[in-house]
């Protein structure tokens, strides 16, 4: 999760640091950065927890294992920050919360989860309606054939119920498509969402846009194209860290007129022995309000299907210059 703290002025970032070849002493800890341009990160020492006999480190939580969702609410206090994150504590797995006066300082709620995993499945992120105020957990659908993406509805954070199934592939996907997650934001009126497409065959996870006017009746955009493709590995750059797998962080951030975009990449394939999964972060960015577009090379025109404005008012947002016009 990355969020940008208007008050401190401070994108702020929560991310696993997980057990692998190189470091087999980690033990599932959930790290805590922060950046001024959100570009380049400092990692700060907390002091919260020990790792090799020293707390100078920036870890904030231990026994975060693979997805969590970190929301910051307008309300003060010490739940003001929350936190949703899966772990396995003794024969207890599934979805636990904690809370936070700082984001940095964290309790847990109950040593028990709040959706145990054979209800939640161990991927999800979660979302707050600016609406309604309840908190919408987009999680894997357990006891599938296949990975699909239900929704289960909170209004306090703990007590989490009414999962229903909202996305799954369909007869125009390929055949050895799966959703293995969705990270899902409100913007401008709308819930949008980015999904965690794997694809079997080659063992690839990568994003598609989809949009829904309430959380709960999902449709897919831009004709199921792409939004962020995997980069691949060429004789001149060498291996890319984002060529086999990309997945979204819980939400972007708007910030100085564009879209961050951050999200975790990898150079090896789904099926990977654990130690050998190599994530790293990275971050891509579009301008605000274009997640898809029409941009031209020369002079030419647009035109649109007919469709019904339902609202007062109709906004074009685009840049356009007539013969002695200045751009708009």
């Amino acid at each position: 999760t990355v969020i940008y703290d208007e008050e401190d002025r401070l994108f702020k970032m929560w991310y696993n640091a997980l057990p692998s070849a190189e470091k087999p002493d980690v033990d599932n800890y959930l790290c805590y950065a922060v950046s001024e341009d959100g570009s380049t990160w400092e990692k700060p020492e907390l002091g919260n927890h020990e790792h090799n006999g020293s707390t100078a480190n920036n870890i904030v939580l231990r026994g975060v294992d693979w997805t969590h969702s970190v929301i910051k609410d307008d309300e003060a206090g010490p739940r003001r920050y929350k936190l949703a994150y899966w772990s396995r504590k003794g024969n207890l797995e599934g979805v636990y919360v904690a809370f936070s006066a700082d984001g940095v300082h964290w309790v847990d709620h109950g040593q028990r989860p709040v959706v145990p995993g054979w209800a939640s499945g161990d991927t999800f992120s979660v979302m707050r309606d600016p609406n309604s105020g309840s908190y919408f957990l987009y999680h894997k659908t357990p006891g599938q054939s296949i990975r699909t993406v239900s929704r289960a509805i909170s209004e306090d954070f703990v007590e989490w119920q009414e999962s229903r199934l909202v996305l799954a592939p369909d007869i125009h996907d390929a055949p050895d498509t799966q959703f293995y997650g969705m990270s899902a934001f409100p913007y401008a009126g709308l819930c949008l969402g980015l999904i965690w497409v794997y694809h079997t065959y080659p063992q690839t996870v990568d994003m598609q846009l989809v949009y829904s006017d309430d959380g709960l009746n999902w449709h897919r955009a831009c004709e199921r194209k792409l939004f962020l493709h995997l980069v691949p590995t060429n004789r001149y750059s060498g291996k890319s860290f984002d060529s086999m797998m990309v997945y979204p962080a819980s939400s972007p951030v708007e910030k100085d007129g564009l879209l961050w975009f951050y999200y975790s990449g990898f150079s090896v394939p789904h099926n990977a022995l654990p130690e050998a999964h190599d994530g790293q972060i990275g971050v891509a960015c579009v301008p605000r309000d274009a997640f898809c577009r029409l941009d031209a090379t020369g002079e030419g025109v647009v035109v649109s299907r007919p469709f019904t404005v339902r609202g007062s008012k109709l906004i074009v947002n685009g840049g356009v210059r007539g013969p002695d016009e200045a751009d708009e």
